[in-house]
């Protein structure tokens, strides 16, 4: 995800076109407005912009990568006679993806005709039901089809080898995924200046129990019991777009194997 607040977006939309170019027409565009106080501190940002200044930043790149000539004067972006050369390979433009948590953002990307990223969160599928709902509704409204929209959702995962000690796994990554989630917390102990932090989602999760954490954002096990949890993402959540993240804790040839075993044993199950 390119954070839009912490970036100039002619620059950025400039770097999009020329991947796109690069990877002969692969990219997907992932953006959002962050929410990582640390971060928001580092740039010298304040995140009571964020919205504003993702919204502001999107049009304008939305803009550039669709072919046109930009002039634009905003509130906190500004650019003239803005045009990329070369433009980007896919028409009318790259897929562009806002990746979001509140339900404001739903509509907004709705709205607008952007793809949306959801992360396999603790709350369960009512949640994301909700979310999704809201952006077929706002796309509806526009005049847009929805008969075919890929419900997109980030999922943890570790595929075990066959007699390989689920439980031990399960407690590494209990382990691994609960240092992490500390050490965020410390990194992001920074003071804003003052109401700032209001506008910032955030990370409610870290006073959460790991095992809920791990239970409800992913699964651990043999291929079956992947299969089986992702088939309940399909049936409750109405997901058809898995984005695969390893868990913390195994290391990178574990991981790789575990990459394999979805796409050898899990892949091919998951096609009806």
């Amino acid at each position: 995800i390119s954070i839009l607040p912490f970036h100039n977006p002619v620059r950025l939309a400039e770097q999009a076109a020329m991947v796109d170019v690069l990877s002969g027409g692969r990219l997907d565009l992932g953006v959002g407005r962050g929410s990582q106080p640390r971060e928001f501190s580092g740039f010298q940002a304040r995140p009571s912009e964020s919205r504003a200044r993702l919204k502001e930043g999107l049009e304008i790149i939305d803009r550039l990568l669709s072919g046109e000539t930009v002039t634009y004067s905003g509130e906190y972006y500004s650019c003239n006679d803005a045009v990329l050369y070369p433009g980007p390979v896919q028409r009318p433009r790259p897929p562009i993806w806002v990746a979001g948590t509140s339900l404001e953002t739903y509509t907004y990307a709705g709205e607008n005709g952007y793809l949306v990223m959801a992360s396999a969160g603790f709350t369960g599928p009512d949640v994301f039901n909700e979310k999704f709902g809201l952006w077929e509704k706002a796309i509806k409204e526009r005049g847009g089809d929805t008969s075919n929209l890929p419900r997109s959702l980030l999922h943890h995962l570790h595929v075990c080898e066959e007699g390989e000690d689920a439980e031990a796994r399960y407690e590494q990554i209990l382990e691994a995924e609960g240092w992490y989630l500390g050490h965020r917390a410390g990194v992001n102990s920074v003071e804003l200046a003052e109401g700032e932090s209001e506008h910032l989602k955030r990370n409610w999760s870290y006073k959460l129990d790991m095992r809920e954490i791990i239970e409800g954002g992913g699964v651990i096990g043999q291929a079956e019991k992947v299969i089986e949890d992702v088939r309940r993402l399909r049936d409750e959540y109405g997901v058809n777009n898995i984005m695969v993240g390893p868990w913390r804790g195994p290391d990178s040839k574990d991981v790789v194997r575990s990459l394999e075993l979805f796409a050898r044993e899990v892949m091919p199950a998951l096609q009806d």
